[in-house]
């Protein structure tokens, strides 16, 4: 795994882990320990591009509220699969460049003119299926968490040197 994206990261970050069936975010006032809070929020119904703008403003009120100094946005990586095969040909992945544009657009508003980090599931989790995120968050905090926000969460188990 790449280690480079973690160096700097300290207080006040929200990890981001967008989907388009919906989103999941996680708020490290200080990388010491679990998460000082989440939240998830689901896509809803309608045409993708209102589903996705709604999910951009529903972010950009969470970063309002926690006013991380750094955030860290899961990128999607193409991997090759049957299941990513599919989804290229549905579109799914442009889909998903598209939101995570949206949420860099944000992140960078929000958190006066800072890039938003951004780390492949391989740079975080390497080869380490769901499961076993959850295994490690469960065994780490003694927490679970639901969908996205678990990924979300163990991006934070990862900077921590943790997962």
């Amino acid at each position: 795994m790449n280690k480079d994206w973690m160096v700097g990261l300290h207080t006040n970050v929200v990890f981001v882990d967008p989907g388009l069936g919906g989103t999941g975010l996680a708020f490290f006032r200080k990388l010491d320990g679990p998460p000082d809070a989440v939240r998830q929020r689901a896509g809803g119904r309608g045409d993708w591009r209102e589903r996705q703008f709604r999910l951009a403003l529903w972010f950009a009120e969470s970063l309002s509220i926690w006013q991380p100094n750094e955030v860290v946005i899961e990128y999607p990586e193409q991997f090759q699969s049957a299941k990513s095969h599919a989804c290229v040909e549905r579109g799914d992945l442009g889909k998903l460049y598209a939101l995570c544009g949206m949420y860099m657009l944000v992140s960078y508003e929000q958190t006066t003119g800072v890039l938003p980090r951004l780390v492949s599931p391989n740079e975080w989790k390497g080869q380490l299926p769901k499961r076993v995120v959850d295994q490690r968050i469960r065994r780490t905090w003694g927490q679970t968490y639901p969908d996205h926000v678990s990924d979300a969460v163990g991006m934070g188990l990862a900077a921590q040197g943790l997962l």
